[in-house]
Parts: C-alpha cells; sequence; structure tokens
C-alpha cells in the first residue's frame, strides 16, 4: 500500500500493484490534520 490521496480528512491508500490490485482504504486524519501513520513516520 502507498498513498495515493490526501483530501479534506482523510488520506487514501491503494494496492502498490495497482491496477492489478485494486484493493484501497481511507485512514480519517485526527484533529491536527495528522494520522496516526504521518506521526510514526
Amino acid at each position: 500500500m502507498h498513498v495515493y490521496m490526501r483530501t479534506g480528512g482523510w488520506i487514501r491508500f491503494r494496492c502498490a500493484d495497482y491496477p492489478g490490485c485494486r484493493t484501497f482504504f481511507k485512514k480519517a486524519l485526527d484533529a491536527n490534520g495528522l494520522s496516526l501513520l504521518a506521526a510514526l513516520l
């Protein structure tokens, strides 16, 4: 998975093997605009 798009209060991740794999998920940003993932990097 990799970051595909950041919009509004969401970060969307897409499968690294796109278009062979079309799996994705969305993560809501916290009140500070940072996701848990960004805080760990």
